[in-house]
Parts: C-alpha cells; structure tokens; sequence
C-alpha cells in the first residue's frame, strides 16, 4: 500500500525552508515522541544549518 500525501502551505518556499530549520520547530514535531537535550554546546542554535547537522 501507498499513500501520497501533501500539504499545502499559504507562504513562499524561502519561508518554509526558513522554519523548518529552527529548534522551535524540531521540538515541536519531537516532543510528542522524545525530548531533546544538547550536550556541547549547552544550548540548541536558534537556526540550525548544514555544517551544525553534518548533512551533506
């Protein structure tokens, strides 16, 4: 079985990217399954961004 789900969102792309990338938002999606604690540096970035996640 397949789904195909979307979801449309009433804002640019540049926005969506913009939130998608804040600690506000990965505590709001995580929180209902696990919490997060940093470990070094002792807070989150307020903006996260590829050289903090090690993605490529």
């Amino acid at each position: 079985m397949q789904i195909d789900l979307a979801t449309q969102l009433p804002c640019p792309l540049s926005e969506v990217i913009a939130q998608v990338r804040t600690t506000r938002l990965l505590h709001q999606v995580a929180s209902p399954l696990l919490s997060l604690s940093p470990l070094a540096p002792a807070e989150f970035p307020d903006i996260w961004s590829e050289a903090l996640t090690g993605s490529r």
